[in-house]
């Protein structure tokens, strides 16, 4: 024994709604006035949380007697030509909608228990433990049948067609992709930087020896001790002997070579 605790001990039928149903039960009857009428059973096959909800109706098939308009619509859900006087069994019409899917839109009303006449005029309650309360049972009424996409499981069958060119854009992105990974290698900016970067740094030593010896002249002549150009320092020849003793000997000299030529 398991999960009895969350067990319901009573039925309660699907809230209103438009549920896909099957026809299990078809007869050709007469209501109490002794109209002719079609008595029909049946199931909700989906959605699964109210599969197998239970319904039943009658449709009043005389035009004539009372409820035959609201027989006519309903006749015409279930595709039966209407538009017609000519008569047509009842027999036949309940052995052609015996075993059919369509939608139902359901609506909702107290199951009710019979009284002491023999009427059903006595709502039907159940003591809910989990709710802690009385609760009015409910069943199923038909309000309208409908025929439309019967072997879909949903009403509306466009949502698939715009599905599809959703797909073919897709690949295309996916394609064009791979080619970019391809001729983008990661290799080849990191390689020609490291090829460089050696000689810059061999060059640097070579450019740092000549700065080292040009600045020792420099500091050596600053030491030296300036003046007025005689302290200090030896005078040079050309200052202790007049320009005039050097120039004749000189000149004589070159006078005596051209004369003897």
């Amino acid at each position: 024994m398991k999960n009895m605790a969350s067990a319901r001990e009573y039925f309660q039928a699907p809230p209103e709604g438009r549920y896909r149903s099957k026809i299990t039960l078809a007869s050709a009857e007469f209501s109490k006035a002794g109209a002719a009428m079609l008595h029909l059973e049946g199931h909700v096959i989906e959605p699964s949380q109210y599969a197998g909800s239970l319904w039943r109706d009658y449709i009043i098939t005389d035009g004539g007697a009372k409820g035959g308009g609201m027989g006519k619509t309903k006749l015409r859900g279930l595709g039966i030509d209407v538009s017609t006087d000519v008569e047509t069994p009842d027999e036949k019409l309940a052995q052609d909608l015996l075993g059919r899917e369509l939608w139902i839109e359901y609506g909702n009303e107290p199951l009710m228990s019979k009284d002491a006449n023999g009427d059903y005029t006595i709502p039907q309650t159940v003591f809910d433990e989990q709710l802690q309360k009385t609760i009015t049972l409910n069943k199923l009424v038909v309000k309208a049948y409908f025929r439309h996409n019967v072997g879909a499981s949903q009403p509306q069958l466009v949502q698939p067609q715009f599905a599809q060119p959703q797909l073919v854009q897709q690949a295309p992105v996916q394609q064009y992709a791979q080619p970019v990974q391809q001729y983008a290698p990661q290799s080849f900016p990191s390689q020609p930087v490291q090829q460089y970067a050696q000689p810059v740094q061999q060059a640097f030593p070579m450019q740092q020896a000549p700065v080292q010896q040009g600045f020792a002249p420099q500091q050596g002549f600053v030491q030296q001790p300036f003046g007025n150009g005689t302290q200090g320092m030896a005078p040079p020849p050309w200052a202790t002997q007049g320009p005039t003793q050097q120039a004749p000997e000189e000149g004589g000299k070159r006078r005596k070579k051209s004369s003897a030529e």
